[in-house]
């Protein structure tokens, strides 16, 4: 206890005096810049647009609203707006340390980011917590606690 209390003192002068803040982990690179293009069209009122396509991703991608202001990934996910999410083998069966998933356990739901990553005797796990909280979920996840992963960026 005493060295998480030291740790984390020296790491709050770090940041008061250094100006930066500490690295936290991203979500995963899935999408290569390669893959994203821009095209400019017209819509139906004649007003000039531009569409972002991004090629590559695993079906199915699913577009997924925020629906709950919990505020435990303000910064990045808020009320109101979209994320793309798939539930491919690919993306369940690769998240990592900064992942952004949405999972279920007990009748909760979370879309959290991945902040740890074990095995035990049942196999591997996961925990995760909100960007904007400072403990992290009380569940120690399965692979099918977890059923969404974002593979992209959100939609603002």
């Amino acid at each position: 206890m005493l060295h998480r209390i030291g740790s984390w003192i020296i790491r709050f002068i770090h940041e008061i005096f250094s100006g930066r803040g500490f690295e936290i982990p991203s979500p995963p690179d899935v999408v290569k810049m390669e893959d994203i293009r821009a095209e400019n069209y017209v819509d139906g009122q004649g007003r000039d647009r531009v569409r972002v396509i991004i090629d590559g991703l695993l079906p199915p991608i699913h577009i997924m609203p925020i629906i709950h202001d919990t505020n435990s990934m303000d910064g990045i996910l808020d009320l109101d707006h979209h994320y793309p999410i798939s539930n491919n083998p690919e993306y369940l069966n690769n998240v990592k340390v900064g992942s952004v998933v949405y999972w279920e356990k007990y009748g909760v739901t979370r879309i959290h980011q991945v902040i740890e990553i074990g095995k035990d005797k049942r196999g591997w796990f996961c925990y995760c917590k909100g960007w904007n909280l400072s403990i992290k979920d009380p569940y120690r996840l399965r692979r099918e606690d977890v059923k969404w992963v974002a593979p992209c960026g959100v939609i603002w």
